[in-house]
């Protein structure tokens, strides 16, 4: 803000806005004006006569955050070997890397495979 003493006097005679500035309205939130009746008295108040002035912005309320339900948990099956080998051949040591899709990662596990000749 300038000092008066440092206006010029070109500038003194400016008639500046008295407008109350809002920011830019959420209309995709309904957020809207509340106009209401003017305060103002003497001869301005007549003047203005029945005008209806802004009294408020109405404020949108927040957008709920969506929670979402829990994942359930799966039931952890223990890998029997035992009860394969009675009916496949199958050799030890087959390892490979597979994604967990719970963990979200890369695990190293192993793998009963099944080919049919």
């Amino acid at each position: 803000v300038r000092n008066r003493a440092q206006v010029s006097p070109e500038d003194r005679n400016v008639r500046r806005s008295k407008r109350n500035k809002t920011k830019p309205l959420q209309f995709w939130k309904n957020e809207k004006l509340v106009y209401g009746a003017h305060e103002e008295e003497g001869e301005l108040g007549e003047l203005m006569g029945d005008m209806p002035v802004v009294i408020s912005v109405q404020k949108a309320l927040k957008t709920p955050k969506k929670t979402r339900p829990a994942k359930a948990a799966r039931p952890t099956i223990k890998f029997n070997p035992t009860a394969l080998r009675k009916k496949y051949a199958i050799e030890e040591g087959n390892k490979a890397e597979l994604w967990d899709e719970d963990e979200e990662q890369i695990r190293r596990i192993q793998v009963v495979a099944y080919a049919a000749d």
